[in-house]
């Protein structure tokens, strides 16, 4: 059989505002499968009627496509199309335009215990009447995992977010000696580029310490 698993899913909602008044309705159709080959795909319509500013706009939509292969046991790759609109709320008048985006994304595993991530997510609207770019973006993400023991942990992150022009750098480090008890130290810091410079626009380092009682 070409099919070794298949799944389709449907749900339906109503939202209401505060004051009872109609807020949204949206409908939510997908469908999955694996095959053989260890080639996976999922395809998702999520549609919806909104009420923004006391404004409706009605068929809003996106359709999402993914393909996923695992190329071999090191390796694993998914893409990502999709395409639907968007309402455009930072403008003075909100309105509706189309939107594309592509997903793309690697998975490396070259031992058990490090694993390296990259995704790559573009996005781009445009006006249905000019055609004219509204914006593009660009988000870069990279996750890098080295479990060093059973019992301690070292992950990177670092995040590239091309609209905003910031970069977002998140190193943390765990250690689990048993199954109560887990210790957390790590970084969060954020650059934001004026011209040629990055100044960093945020940082903070944190502890925690999480332990687990029977009563």
């Amino acid at each position: 059989e070409l099919f070794e698993q298949m799944e389709f899913v449907a749900a339906f909602g109503h939202r209401l505002f505060h004051d009872w008044s109609w807020a949204q309705d949206w409908t939510f159709l997908s469908h999955s499968a694996k095959l053989k080959g260890q080639f996976s795909y999922n395809i998702t319509l999520l549609g919806e009627n909104e009420s923004y500013l006391g404004e409706r706009f009605d068929n809003n939509y996106q359709l999402m496509f993914s393909f996923d292969k695992n190329v071999s046991k090191m390796i694993s790759v998914e893409l990502s199309p999709r395409i639907g609109t968007e309402i455009i709320r930072w403008a003075d008048e909100p309105y509706q335009a189309r939107n594309v985006g592509l997903g793309f994304e690697v998975d490396l595993k070259p031992s058990s215990e490090f694993k390296i991530s990259l995704d790559i997510n573009s996005s781009k609207s445009t006006d249905f009447d000019t055609k004219e770019e509204i914006y593009s973006d660009l988000i870069s993400r990279l996750r890098l995992e080295y479990q060093a023991t059973s019992a301690l942990n070292f992950r990177f992150v670092a995040q590239y977010h091309d609209y905003e022009r910031k970069i977002d750098i998140q190193p943390l480090i765990s250690y689990q000696p048993d199954p109560f008890s887990i210790y957390y130290i790590g970084t969060s810091r954020s650059y934001e580029r004026t011209g040629k410079i990055w100044d960093e626009s945020f940082g903070q380092v944190y502890l925690k310490i999480q332990k687990l009682f029977s009563i």
